[in-house]
């Protein structure tokens, strides 16, 4: 009895040291890595989102006692009635266990409270809905901390304030949009977080969009004598206000970290300094300690830091020697009760780093990469992080504020998380799916955590729970070897060196200046409100690699003398479809002065909004020689609202030479599509286009300007020598409006249903009318016709199977269309179905095949237009997708 006694203490004391030295979970990394968690503990399933405090709920699981694990049966947001407080130690939060899309927690914050806590794969997306002014998750003065992969956003103070505790990580994790003006006490707020603690690791996590303390290097009076921290490979988007600051009497390690300033940081918001800010360094003063005397004992004293590697995206200079710029200019000396001198310059700078656990330490821009492809929930991201991960590989923005006064300065700085509700959405929250997992999947006979099939997979008894806290080699019990298992791919592949380029923004106004001609300037981001001048042949164009175009809003451009422009895959737009137009803007103008204009091109655009037009090309005393105009692949609509006796492409006094439209759609346009004065002899082309209700009703009685203009649908000057051919178009424009082609003019296979004046040697039309184009319900169709192919192949009835055309058909009146996010669900389909996806400018996205009654598919944002075709029933349906 004895000996057997002596064993099982030997075994015990083994297994003790074991866990002493094994990390969290393979990856843990920094100084909470060895935080154990619930390891060995009692193991609780959360089989509902209700936040009801009953067994089965993630309340009931946090608020027990002793050792434990939570693992999720389910899949979606749950949505707190209260405060969730973890407050008992000994706790594992394994949110890499949900089937599908995983778990996200809204509503009320959450805060650690505890010791020994790990979190991983987790959303916390709190909003302002309970009225607290507290932090989405938080947590201080508790010792053995690691959050891993988590998720954490639209909080009404900080998104992430972990600090003030021993032995802390937080890693791999994405903190964005907190939220500025939505019910603080304070007013604005949308800050990012408090970091520190005694012994504290931050590494490998993406913060974007914050308006200030991004983070905030802040020690709490509990550890101020032993702040102790370590800041790496942190990837820093978008930030306002103070940007990083704080570190008062504090050790840190600020390395290799990648700063890319965004929209809120270049405008004029954003102080100048506070651009290229690595951290601005401060200290406890006088007024401070007299405020708040639990920090007296740090009154006046400097921290230490090592601040090396660190890249700020478009500032070499600061790249390149992080201290000058990036910190030493960053001190206020006002603020310093006036201690900051040459000394102070000495004494806090390290020369050699902290020492610090274990942490893969890459390059900035290695980090960089490494953090786009793996940080947040990345096991499944949903909806909101690869938005903010989009935005921060490209500089971009895509939403702004509802609410402060300023919002507009501060692109991607929101106010409320409605103001990221998709379009059709009911909630800004995204549905979070179960990814199709069965219940069979998921049963856990013994209820040791690790599902049956799991189990029986890797020769385990599922109906034995004491084998779940099996103990391995490694110090890993089966339920977290399982755990463990699942997230094992992004593990191996997060901390592994590989170069990456970043995706490097810079205005589109500097491209310009900087250009030389013949030069193709590549847009990432948004443009605002620029009116820019182009003096030199230049493309303007989307970056390849894009998933939604650039949008530029309210740009115009004036063309100079021997300059060209080609604009391809881009959106560009004045004032949205819904608000009033503003009067005499031009998307581009050829006026001022004598000039020749080699060509001017739209390739790949969406373009709208724009009151006079896309092009002005009508200055009689000064007459533009312009060699040709390519309109491709575009979609223009909602023109010259402001005045439709204009042309969206207008040339009424300029000497045009050559003008060629293809595979392009014109639509609710006030004015009409095409003016050309003829002084010239002009070799006119339009192929596969679509026009509907252009050439509204005007008043054609105006003068001056007015009376150059016209809005007919075409309006060409007779000149001899000119030739104009329309082939494959569908035009329908307003009843009394026509298409004037003066001179020699064929018409081959088109559908026209306005007059047509000229010289027509060929004019083979299709009898035929377009009998549906309700743009505010989104459906287009046509009449049934035999003959060749028409138009744009968006709107015909083609065979996606035959490649012929399709003969007595009929519109399925029961067929239904909804937009939930970026999926796409059709019901009422009978039989077989065939569904057709083309992006508005005309490009083939995808072909979907299915039966049934429904039909469902994600898409990237964007309009699209799909042919619907089940059986000899066939509907075409124009959505948007936000």
């Amino acid at each position: 009895m004895k000996n057997i006694s002596i064993c099982i203490i030997i075994s015990i004391l083994s297994l003790v040291c074991v866990q002493a030295q094994t990390p969290a979970f393979p990856g843990a990394e920094g100084h909470g890595r060895y935080t154990t968690g619930g390891r060995g503990g009692t193991v609780y399933h959360v089989t509902t989102l209700e936040d009801t405090g009953l067994k089965g709920s993630l309340r009931y699981a946090v608020v027990q006692k002793g050792a434990r694990t939570i693992v999720f049966d389910v899949a979606g947001t749950i949505f707190l009635r209260s405060t969730l407080k973890i407050a008992n130690d000994d706790i594992t939060i394994a949110g890499q266990t949900a089937p599908g899309q995983g778990i996200c927690i809204a509503g009320w914050p959450v805060s650690v409270s505890a010791n020994n806590v790990i979190i991983r794969y987790v959303r916390f997306r709190m909003g302002n809905e309970s009225g607290t002014e507290e932090d989405a998750l938080g947590g201080w003065g508790k010792k053995n901390i690691i959050v891993d992969h988590c998720s954490i956003s639209w909080s009404v103070d900080e998104c992430c304030s972990l600090y003030g505790s021993d032995n802390l990580t937080l890693q791999w994790c994405i903190i964005s949009e907190s939220l500025r003006t939505a019910g603080h006490e304070k007013g604005t707020h949308g800050y990012g977080g408090n970091w520190g603690g005694a012994k504290a690791s931050y590494h490998h996590n993406l913060l974007a969009h914050h308006d200030s303390r991004a983070p905030r290097l802040g020690p709490k009076a509990g550890t101020q004598t032993r702040e102790y921290m370590d800041l790496r490979n942190n990837v820093i988007y978008n930030w306002s206000g103070n940007g990083c600051y704080g570190g008062e009497g504090m050790k840190i390690n600020i390395v290799n970290n990648y700063y890319k300033p965004g929209p809120a940081t270049k405008s004029a918001a954003t102080s100048a300094k506070v651009r290229y800010r690595i951290a601005g360094i401060g200290i406890r003063t006088e007024s401070y300690v007299s405020k708040y005397p639990d920090f007296a004992p740090m009154k006046h004293v400097w921290g230490k830091y090592y601040v090396d590697g660190n890249v700020v995206e478009g500032y070499s200079d600061v790249t390149k020697d992080n201290w000058t710029k990036g910190i030493y200019e960053q001190i206020d000396n006002n603020s310093c009760d006036g201690l900051y001198t040459q000394v102070t310059k000495d004494t806090i700078k390290l020369d050699t780093p902290l020492e610090t656990d274990v942490v893969t330490t890459h390059t900035a821009t290695q980090a960089l990469g490494r953090v786009l492809l793996y940080a947040g929930c990345s096991l499944a991201r949903d909806e909101v992080d690869a938005r903010i991960v989009r935005e921060t590989e490209y500089g971009i923005t895509t939403y702004t504020g509802s609410v402060s006064a300023d919002a507009k300065s501060k692109p991607g700085l929101i106010d409320l998380p409605d103001d990221v509700k998709p379009e059709g959405a009911t909630s800004a929250w995204p549905e979070l799916s179960d990814g199709g997992v069965t219940e069979a999947e998921l049963i856990d006979t013994d209820g040791d955590g690790i599902p049956d099939v799991w189990e029986e997979a890797h020769g385990l008894n599922k109906n034995n729970a004491a084998d779940g806290k099996i103990v391995n080699s490694e110090g890993y019990t089966n339920l977290e070897v399982y755990m463990n298992s699942l997230v094992a791919e992004i593990t191996e592949n997060q901390n592994k060196v590989v170069d990456y380029t970043p995706i490097v923004t810079t205005s589109l106004e500097t491209l310009l200046k900087n250009a030389s001609a013949g030069d193709v300037l590549e847009v990432t981001s948004e443009v605002i409100g620029k009116e820019l001048t182009v003096d030199k042949n230049i493309t303007i164009k989307a970056k390849s690699g894009l998933i939604e175009p650039p949008v530029l809003e309210k740009v115009t451009f004036k063309i100079k003398n021997g300059a060209s422009i080609a604009l391809d895959g881009l959106i560009l737009f004045y004032d949205r479809p819904d608000e009033e137009p503003t009067d005499s803007k031009y998307l581009i103008s050829v006026t001022g002065e004598a000039q020749t204009i080699p060509e001017i091109s739209f390739r790949n655009c969406e373009i709208y909004g724009y009151g006079r037009g896309a092009v002005r090309a009508d200055d009689k005393t000064n007459i533009a020689v312009i060699g040709k105009l390519e309109v491709d692949n575009s979609v223009f609509h909602d023109m010259c609202k402001a005045s439709p006796n204009y042309s969206v492409l207008g040339f009424a006094k300029a000497e045009l030479s050559e003008a060629e439209l293809t595979n392009s759609s014109f639509f609710n346009c006030s004015g009409g599509v095409f003016v050309n004065g003829g002084a010239v002899p002009l070799n006119f082309k339009m192929s596969n286009v679509t026009v509907l209700d252009c050439g509204t009703d005007a008043d054609e009685t105006q003068t001056g300007n007015a009376a150059r203009a016209s809005n007919e649908i075409i309006a060409t000057g007779a000149c001899t020598g000119s030739v104009y051919r329309l082939e494959n178009c569908i035009i329908s424009g307003f009843e009394t409006k026509k298409v004037v082609l003066n001179d020699e003019a064929y018409i081959q296979n088109c559908l026209i249903e306005n007059e047509v004046t000229g010289d027509l040697k060929i004019n083979t039309r299709i009898n035929a009318s377009v009998i549906s184009k309700d743009y505010d319900s989104y459906i287009l169709t046509t009449d049934y016709f035999v003959g060749d192919e028409v138009g744009d192949s968006r709107w015909t009835l083609k065979s996606s199977e035959t490649g012929g055309l399709i003969s007595d058909l009929e519109q399925n009146s029961d067929m239904r269309v909804c937009v939930s996010g970026n999926r796409i669900h059709f019901a009422g389909i009978s039989g077989n179905v065939t569904v057709d996806v083309f992006a508005i400018n005309g490009s083939a996205v995808l072909k979907k095949t299915g039966d049934g009654e429904s039909v469902s598919f994600e898409l990237p944002s964007g309009f699209y237009v799909l042919r619907v075709v089940s059986g000899k029933q066939v509907n075409v349906f124009r959505v948007s997708v936000r």
